[in-house]
């Protein structure tokens, strides 16, 4: 049995087509849980009418807003699949997205199967590429695609993943960010490698509203260097010739909360000494870095001699693009 784990919150108006894309699935042995994360809206009305129709494939847990992390791991502690995959609610899926997962793991016998997800910005999720051969990661091309191929990537969602092993780890529920990367980074030191799938099976829808309007500042924003922070560790240790990215990955984060309290202005000083130092901190590597190309160097000199400026001008390129 796969288990699938839907964490829910007030995502009433894309909840419907997420479910009914899993009920498509042409694996036949899946459960279904739905995990209310506190909805304001008729999110968990809409889990409880699903629940009521399929009562053989839809289980629903209510629970108090905890968060993203938090709602995730009250599906896995409920999970009776031996593996367990993420699909966010306001995303949907291809029918056969996790009979290609679970079959490529199978034929493959390991403890993570990988598709390709598409970003989408519209409903018909038209032109998905579903042609490649799928191919076996090592631990080491593993942990370098986590951080660069789009294909992998750290997201949850397009992946399946051993239900034992996934209670091993758990999301962190202090991350309100890129619990994912942490996540999965942690995951994968579990296991020995990976398939991986260039089909694109999972549809990652994109909200133009969010992607154009969302630079202002907060706390959770420092979910992002948490969880950097937190992976570093693992790669200068265990993987030290990749390490160098996700240096570089924080340095740019870095600047961008300064960018975000400057478009904000949040005279946070205590926070922004911290910024600063860490900063010089990671300066003179990433720069020297001979594999960090000329463009990403320019692009981050650039923004630390204004973060504001950058954010304010990356936020009209996405307008002009997707508006």
């Amino acid at each position: 049995m796969i288990t699938i784990v839907v964490p829910v919150y007030n995502i009433e108006t894309y909840l419907e087509k997420c479910i009914v894309s899993l009920l498509a699935q042409t694996y036949g042995d899946l459960e279904i849980i739905l995990v209310d994360d506190g909805s304001t809206d008729t999110s968990g009305v809409i889990c409880d009418r699903f629940c009521l129709a399929y009562p053989d494939k839809i289980r629903v847990i209510h629970s108090a807003n905890r968060g993203l992390s938090a709602a995730r791991n009250i599906g896995v502690n409920a999970a009776r699949g031996g593996y367990i995959g993420f699909v966010d609610g306001d995303d949907w899926v291809e029918p056969e997205m996790f009979e290609v997962l679970a079959g490529n793991a199978k034929k493959s016998m390991v403890d993570l199967s990988i598709c390709s997800l598409k970003p989408d910005y519209t409903e018909d999720g038209a032109d998905m590429q579903k042609s490649g051969i799928a191919r076996i990661l090592s631990k080491e091309e593993l942990m370098m695609a986590l951080l660069t191929d789009y294909q992998v990537l750290g997201y949850a969602c397009n992946k399946l993943f051993r239900t034992d092993l996934v209670k091993k780890v758990l999301f962190d529920e202090t991350l309100f960010s890129s619990e994912d990367i942490d996540f999965c980074v942690r995951y994968s030191e579990l296991i020995d490698c990976a398939v991986s799938t260039p089909s694109e099976l999972y549809h990652y829808r994109q909200r133009i509203g969010s992607m154009t309007g969302n630079f202002s500042y907060s706390f959770r924003k420092l979910s992002v260097i948490k969880a950097y922070e937190n992976i570093l560790p693992v790669y200068r240790s265990k993987y030290p010739g990749i390490s160098y990215i996700v240096e570089k990955y924080l340095l740019k984060q870095y600047l961008n909360i300064l960018g975000r309290l400057s478009i904000s202005k949040v005279d946070d000083k205590e926070l922004i000494s911290e910024l600063n130092a860490k900063i010089k901190l990671f300066w003179s590597d990433v720069m020297k870095e001979k594999r960090n190309s000329y463009i990403e160097k320019a692009n981050i000199v650039l923004t630390r001699l204004s973060p504001g400026f950058s954010l304010r001008l990356k936020q009209c390129v996405i307008k002009r693009r997707y508006q």
